[in-house]
């Protein structure tokens, strides 16, 4: 006898489930909409309906509008774009407390407006609190870098840290030095960096990599209960504004605590698939009583589909090109003999993907230079176990053309960010790479013309979190400003349809759960987007001026534009 497969089986039991639901008239009909589905079978639409927070059909206003009775809510779109929910494949949500809370430097190239943005924050902040924030950019301030005495001339009494762009690089005043205890002696800790002055041998206040991390991770550096309350569900809200249903989101393990209690409480209005970051073997076997034990209380809460899951782990190669820590083969075009540094050793990542990998457990490595993503590939194709959902690599900034085919042979999903090429044109990366390189870099269309599969998100808050502009950036190769003029390597360039897929139903599928959401499609979780207008016919620069007008989880509008948030109206 022959047994359905398990893929099988769940197609099969949602065909029932729409069958039996539409015995009677769905509960919400929409017609005349510009429904763009991530449905390749069927990526265009013009309405749709829903019943118990699923969608029971899709097709022709016709279509839809003859399954309606006296009961049916009936919605016109007015050709309106609809979409899935987004399903941003690269977040750190908790980010959000230092933007909302901090100095903004994302606006400003000039060293001395970054300072002065810290005098008045210090003006207005108690002695010995912290001052966070940051998005500086030292690339685009000329490539130098500040230092503590600029922060100590205006808040020596505060404890001020601020991440860079990238977050691998914290800009600290002398106080939080004293406080972590870095000197002229202090060793640099394993794949970081203390810079020192080359004549004093003072550090400057720069920290790269693993070293700016002691001061993130730290105890001290973590907000109050109460504080951290307030910032999930600013930062939820936040997400939800933008269209975005699920996040791929990477974290500090401690805030799965919080996480779960919101969701608990009904006051998390998402999708998680939540990375837990380790740097060894050994950490991979301590958080897996920590998955189970989140997981176990996670799955009672799928009423209307997944919350949270702790589903894979995160683990970090090298590090960015503008830093010049991420690694490559050969050497920075702009720094004869240094091809960047490894975070931790070939041993180290292969016994990271085996240990996870064993647990059936998928992992996603930073690896951003082509060094380092032959590393990433090496590690998982020396894994002794291959886990039921895909590996995957982060960013793959530049890849040698002989290790895209790996990608499909091996399983591997590439996870890359738009907006990163984008915003790396300019100020540095093809000083980094040089022109023979550059055809390698950001390259999309090369990744899927391998036969590999594409994520695309935004890394937030290394860049904006808005999907129009992770859209626009994939289709146009353009920065916000409509630069440069026919787009930066253009070749490398996805359509419209290429990309929404990329940021829905590929993650989803990621996370294991493709078969209930990610795209409009007939059964699945009823998560989509109301933009404002249709899509522009030309989708340039107009398609940035698109707005989301209301964003939907199974069903329940979770933001609509102008009103309050389902997080503010349940502290009304």
């Amino acid at each position: 006898m022959v047994f359905p497969s398990r893929r099988t089986l769940t197609a099969l039991l949602l065909a029932a489930m729409v069958s039996s639901s539409l015995q009677a008239a769905p509960d919400q009909i929409w017609l005349n909409g510009d429904v763009h589905t991530a449905d390749p079978s069927a990526p265009q639409a013009e309405a749709f309906a829903l019943e118990d927070g699923r969608f029971v059909a899709v097709g022709s206003n016709k279509e839809v509008r003859a399954l309606a009775d006296q009961r049916t809510e009936v919605h016109n779109l007015n050709g309106k774009t609809v979409i899935p929910g987004i399903i941003d494949g690269h977040f750190h949500l908790f980010s959000w407390y230092e933007l909302s809370r901090g100095v903004n430097l994302t606006d400003t190239n000039d060293i001395d407006t970054w300072v002065e943005r810290v005098a008045a924050k210090a003006a207005v902040t108690p002695k010995g609190e912290w001052i966070v924030g940051g998005g500086w950019d030292h690339n685009a301030a000329g490539g130098e870098f500040p230092t503590a005495a600029q922060l100590d001339a205006v808040a020596p009494d505060h404890l001020v840290a601020l991440g860079d762009i990238d977050h691998h690089t914290m800009w600290v005043n002398s106080k939080v030095m004293d406080m972590f205890d870095i000197q002229a002696d202090s060793p640099n800790p394993p794949g970081g960096e203390i810079v020192k002055d080359p004549k004093t041998g003072e550090p400057t206040g720069i920290l790269k990599e693993t070293a700016a991390f002691v001061v993130w991770m730290s105890d001290a550096f973590r907000p109050s209960d109460e504080e951290r309350d307030k910032v999930w569900q600013e930062a939820l809200s936040y997400v939800n504004s933008l269209g975005i249903t699920g996040l791929h989101n990477m974290g500090d393990l401690r805030d799965l605590d919080d996480l779960i209690k919101l969701v608990e409480e009904g006051r998390f209005p998402l999708r998680m698939w939540y990375g837990g970051v380790v740097n060894s073997s050994e950490e991979v076997a301590a958080l897996l009583p920590v998955r189970e034990r989140i997981n176990r209380r996670a799955v009672r809460q799928q009423d209307k589909g997944p919350r949270l899951s702790l589903g894979y782990i995160k683990a970090v190669v090298d590090g960015v090109m503008s830093s010049r820590t991420a690694v490559l083969l050969d050497d920075y075009s702009d720094a004869p003999g240094e091809k960047g540094k490894y975070f931790i050793s070939q041993d180290t990542v292969n016994g990271i993907v085996a240990a996870a990998n064993r647990e059936n457990i998928p992992v996603a490595l930073h690896a951003l230079g082509d060094g380092a993503v032959r590393s990433a590939l090496d590690a998982f194709e020396a894994s002794p176990k291959t886990p039921s959902l895909p590996n995957r690599i982060e960013h793959l900034e530049l890849v040698q053309p002989e290790d895209l085919p790996r990608f499909a042979q091996l399983n591997v999903v590439a996870s890359m960010q738009p907006q990163h090429a984008v915003m790396a044109i300019d100020p540095y990366v093809v000083q980094r790479i040089g022109d023979e390189r550059e055809h390698l870099a950001y390259a999309w269309r090369s990744i899927l013309n391998s036969g590999a599969r594409l994520a695309l998100s935004s890394d937030w808050p290394t860049a904006d979190a808005s999907p129009l502009s992770q859209l626009h950036a994939a289709i146009n190769r353009q920065n916000l400003s409509g630069q440069p003029k026919g787009g930066w390597q253009p070749q490398q360039a996805l359509n419209f349809e290429e990309a929404l897929y990329a940021m829905t139903q590929q993650s989803a599928d990621l996370s294991g759960w493709g078969n209930q959401l990610g795209s409009i499609s007939t059964g699945k979780w009823a998560d989509f987007v109301i933009l404002d207008s249709s899509l522009p016919q030309t989708l340039d620069e107009r398609l940035l001026q698109l707005q989301v007008e209301t964003t939907y989880i199974a069903g329940d509008a979770v933001y609509q534009r102008g009103q309050a948030s389902l997080a503010q109206q349940s502290e009304q």
